[in-house]
């Protein structure tokens, strides 16, 4: 049965790939089948009947002594977070997503209006109102967001039906994580083809990446909360270390990007093909912040 096989997958992350660990995890869905074919004859759906084993399912201490492994030398348990931590922390993050994806959609909106308006004092205005508001998005977001305890932990320990039970949502939800970076990235390559066919003006394109990075936030931290929360000790600290020199990366590069397309616009009266230093920047951060996360790896 599928559920119990990535159940066993997420219990077994961490432990050596030697043919006792193989043995042991085969033996073990092997019993837990048979339990779930027990209580599906009794009348269970076979969710149900799924769930139901995990939820009985001994504690990881026990399979780590039957197969002598020390439990300093194999994934240390942290501390156990309860179901209502879980859903706390899933629904906390979903916002936190939704509103700094918003943000970032209020700063190229900001821009597409300053553009379009030929870079006037009234685009300047509204330009600088929508930075005011997105920074103080951040602000309010991100430092509560930085504060969370669940994403100060070094180690995440999950009752084991719950961990089973955020293995399942995780898989139905790559779907609809899925279909938002498609429509994000068809959106923009149809604004690009707009702008080359149609001599529209680049201002679409700024309104239409705004929108689809606000896509790509809410889906990538919605992932990232379920990913979190499944991952190993390594896992989390590897993590943990990439996402602080992209924010440092970060930090650094986007005001840097802005003050040469603003220098660019301004200076070179170029309002008509400046624009195309957002497309180029976003790939060039999408391409550093991947070699980053390869290297933490």
């Amino acid at each position: 049965m599928e559920i119990i096989r990535n159940y066993l997958d997420n219990v077994f992350v961490g432990l050596p790939n030697t043919e006792q660990v193989k043995r042991l995890k085969q033996n073990m869905e092997d019993s837990m089948e048979e339990k779930c074919q027990e209580l599906i004859r009794e009348g269970k759906t076979a969710h149900e009947a799924a769930y139901s084993v995990i939820a009985n399912f001994g504690s990881m201490d026990e399979v780590m002594v039957e197969l002598g492994i020390a439990q300093e030398e194999s994934q240390k348990i942290g501390r156990l977070i309860s179901d209502t931590q879980v859903e706390a922390y899933l629904k906390r993050t979903r916002k936190d997503g939704f509103w700094i994806g918003l943000g970032v959609w209020l700063i190229l909106s900001g821009l597409a209006l300053l553009v379009l308006l030929g870079g006037n004092n009234l685009g300047l205005f509204i330009l600088f109102g929508a930075l005011t508001v997105a920074v103080g998005i951040f602000f309010a977001r991100g430092i509560p967001m930085s504060n969370c305890e669940l994403n100060k932990e070094r180690v995440i320990s999950l009752e084991e039906h719950t961990k089973a039970e955020l293995a399942f949502r995780r898989r139905e939800f790559l779907p609809k994580f899925t279909v938002q970076i498609v429509i994000g990235v068809i959106l923009t390559l149809l604004a690009i083809g707009a702008i080359a066919v149609f001599y529209v003006t680049p201002a679409l394109l700024l309104f239409v990446i705004g929108f689809s990075i606000f896509l790509f936030t809410v889906a990538g931290m919605t992932k990232g909360a379920y990913d979190h929360l499944l991952a190993t000790g390594v896992d989390l600290e590897n993590r943990r270390k990439s996402d602080r020199l992209i924010g440092a990366v970060a930090a650094a590069y986007w005001p840097l990007v802005t003050a040469i397309y603003l220098g660019w616009s301004f200076l070179g009266d170029a309002w008509d093909i400046s624009w195309v230093v957002w497309p180029v920047a976003g790939c060039v951060f999408a391409a550093i912040a991947g070699g980053i996360g390869a290297w933490a790896e």
